[in-house]
C-alpha cells in the first residue's frame, strides 16, 4: 500500500510539473516576436533544451537497465532500447558534434539532408516520416498501452509476460494535449502568431521531449520504490 501511495504521489507531482512547463513554454509565444523567433531558431533556447532532455532521459534509462542487470537475473531490454533511442536523439540534436567540432558534411548528406548537415532525421526522405513515427510511438507507448493495460486483463498479462514497463497514464495524457495545443497555435499563424511557425514547432518538440524526461524519472522512481 505504501509503495502504491508513493507511486501515485510521484505521478501527481510529475503531472503538475508537466502542466506547468507546458504553460510556460507556450506562454513564450506571447512575448515580443523577435524574441520568440530567437528562442525557436536553429541552436536556439528550445533546441538546446531538446538536447539536454534527450541526454538526461538516455542516461536515466541506461542507468535503470544496468541497475537491473546487476540486481536481477533477467535484463529488461526495454530500458536499454529507450536509452539508446534517446542517446541517438541527443546526438542528432547537435548534429553528432558537427556544430561543435566543425566537421565537414559528407557528400551524401550534403545533397540529401534538408539542412545540409550530419543528421539522419533531416534526410529529405525521412524528414516528415521520422517525426510522425516518433510522435505515434509516444502516443502508443505512453498513453494507449497504459490505458489498455488498465482495462484489459489479457493486455496486462502480455505486458507482465514480456516484462514491459508500463508508463504513467496521467503523464501520457499530456502527449495529445501538447499536440492539440500546437495545432491550435498553428491555426492562428495567419493572425496573431504569424511568422511563428518554427517556434511553435520547436516548442511542441521541446514539450514532447520534456514529457519523456518526466516519464524516465517516473520509471526511475518506480524502480527505486520496488527495489
Amino acid at each position: 500500500m505504501e509503495c502504491l501511495n508513493n507511486r501515485k504521489s510521484t505521478e501527481v507531482f510529475l503531472s503538475l510539473v508537466a502542466a506547468l512547463f507546458m504553460v510556460l513554454s507556450y506562454s513564450t509565444l506571447f512575448l515580443d516576436k523577435g524574441m520568440v523567433v530567437n528562442l525557436g531558431k536553429e541552436d536556439g533556447f528550445f533546441e538546446c533544451l531538446d538536447f539536454i532532455f534527450c541526454l538526461i532521459s538516455a542516461l536515466i534509462f541506461l542507468a535503470i537497465f544496468f541497475n537491473i542487470k546487476i540486481t536481477q537475473k533477467r535484463n529488461n531490454y526495454f530500458y536499454l532500447i529507450l536509452g539508446f533511442l534517446f542517446l541517438f536523439g541527443a546526438a542528432e540534436e547537435i548534429s553528432w558534434g558537427q556544430r561543435i567540432f566543425g566537421w565537414p558534411t559528407p557528400e551524401f548528406l550534403k545533397h540529401n539532408n534538408i539542412q545540409g548537415e550530419i543528421t539522419f532525421h533531416n534526410l529529405a526522405i525521412l524528414r516528415r516520416t521520422a517525426n510522425k513515427l516518433f510522435l505515434l510511438f509516444s502516443f502508443f507507448y505512453c498513453l494507449l498501452i497504459p490505458v489498455l493495460d488498465g482495462l484489459s486483463n489479457s493486455v496486462h498479462k502480455q505486458a507482465v509476460k514480456f516484462d514491459m514497463p508500463i508508463a504513467a497514464t496521467c503523464i501520457g495524457l499530456f502527449f495529445p494535449i501538447n499536440y492539440g495545443l500546437s495545432k491550435i497555435f498553428e491555426f492562428y499563424e495567419t493572425g496573431p502568431f504569424s511568422g511563428l511557425h518554427f517556434p511553435i514547432v520547436e516548442i511542441k518538440e521541446c514539450n514532447l521531449l520534456f514529457l519523456w524526461l518526466l516519464m524516465s524519472l517516473y520509471f526511475l522512481k518506480k524502480r527505486l520504490i520496488t527495489s
